[in-house]
């Protein structure tokens, strides 16, 4: 049994004292009037389709193994309203209701919505690049590796002088910034020199990628001014 209420999210053995099994809950999820709730065995990990006082969606799916919530939205008529687990084409499936009326479930093996690439986007960070906080540092360079047969994805890096400026940055691509284009397998060095104590590291790709690693090289430099 899986509860969740404004201190977290629980689970209980029939019969137990439900016992809390994460102690962090993103910030939207604070004044929930309703939540439905279902466990996806094979991915283990639970749905969470909130709904706030005002009507507001607040979804949500929640790791179990690594205990982290990621945030979900559905168009209008795709928001479940109801949801339950069956065994579809022999293999087990968390199915969803609609505000349509029509039942769906999620398929990791679809790579296109209606015959267009997913679109998707990674941030990473903010990392220091500096060695401490009043120390300016240089991403001076990277060694990306994707995974085989993957699509090309666009690496973009930005910086800044503080971890929080490095993320303003990052959602704002008319900021200046360092872009490559990394393909499957194992990448030529690119030597970026971007310059900031703090930087972010954006992939963006069309299609299905797969990321192994970035390994870089940060350059000390003098005080921060």
């Amino acid at each position: 049994l899986w509860l969740v209420s404004n201190q977290g999210l629980y689970a209980s053995s029939l019969g137990e004292v439900p016992v809390r099994v994460s102690n962090r809950i993103p910030e939207e999820f604070n004044g929930l009037a309703s939540a439905l709730l279902i466990h996806d065995a094979d991915e283990d990990g639970i749905h969470i389709f909130g709904e706030k006082p005002d009507g507001t969606a607040s979804d949500w799916y929640y790791d179990i193994a690594n205990k982290a919530f990621w945030s979900q939205v559905f168009t209008a008529s795709h928001r479940p309203v109801a949801a339950c687990w069956m065994i579809l084409n022999g293999v087990g499936n968390c199915i969803f209701r609609g505000t349509d009326g029509h039942w769906r479930h999620f398929d990791d093996e679809t790579a296109k919505d209606d015959g267009v690439d997913f679109d998707s986007c990674v941030a990473i960070g903010p990392i220091r690049t500096g060695m401490r906080d009043d120390i300016d540092g240089m991403v001076g360079e990277v060694d990306g590796v994707l995974a085989a047969g993957s699509s090309n994805v666009s690496l973009e890096i930005y910086s800044s002088d503080s971890p929080e400026g490095a993320v303003i940055a990052a959602q704002d691509p008319l900021v200046h910034h360092f872009e490559a284009q990394l393909s499957a397998g194992r990448n030529k060095v690119v030597r970026p020199r971007q310059r900031g104590a703090w930087a972010v590291f954006v992939i963006k790709a069309s299609g299905r990628w797969g990321y192994e690693s970035i390994l870089t090289v940060m350059k000390h430099l003098g005080r921060l001014r």
